[in-house]
């Protein structure tokens, strides 16, 4: 390259990631042009289970292994009444509390416990573990993307320090270039 007359910059190919990993989240997050995610929650059952409790942000899912129904929650909601817990109630013991999260974030605290495994392009299984092993069950259904789950994305997010590249560092963007398309 003749580096004389070069004149543009160099973006970062991991700034340029980056930024498109939070468009994605944002896209979810932001789709009305307000924060807020709707999404519908479904309890399933659970042999020895006999009752989950799942609150959030006050919108509440009570399952007694009844027939089972889609509830739709809104994220954050309009009532202000930020967390997110979920208890169970077992054919061996009286109710018990698998998480109580207070604050904006709790319903992502409490999405980050769970085991979660796409089923469709909008349809996820989501599962808790107990303390006593039973698995509390649910499937999360979304408008958008991922729904709330997309912002598990943010987890240990970090822009990268550099935005252009300069001498070494071009070069080796350059060749990591080079060897993405291999």
């Amino acid at each position: 390259a003749d580096a004389m007359n070069t004149q543009g910059l160099t973006v970062n190919p991991d700034f340029i990631r980056a930024l498109n990993r939070l468009r994605d989240v944002a896209d979810t997050a932001f789709a009305s042009g307000d924060a807020g995610i709707h999404f519908e929650l479904r309890a399933k059952p659970a042999r020895d289970v006999m009752k989950t409790h799942l609150v959030i942000d006050g919108q509440e899912l009570e399952y007694f292994n009844q027939k089972e129904r889609w509830q739709r929650f809104n994220w954050p909601d309009e009532q202000w009444q930020p967390g997110a817990s979920l208890s169970w109630t077992s054919t061996q013991a009286m109710e018990r509390i698998l998480a109580d999260y207070r604050g904006s974030w709790s319903l992502i605290r409490l999405l980050e416990r769970a085991q979660v495994t796409p089923v469709d392009s909008s349809t996820f299984k989501v599962v808790w573990k107990a303390q006593d092993g039973l698995p509390l069950n649910y499937l999360l259904r979304v408008e958008q993307g991922k729904g709330p789950l997309a912002l598990l994305e943010l987890k240990n997010f970090r822009l990268p320090g550099q935005v252009f590249l300069t001498g070494r560092s071009m070069k080796d963007a350059e060749e990591y270039g080079e060897d993405a398309d291999e």
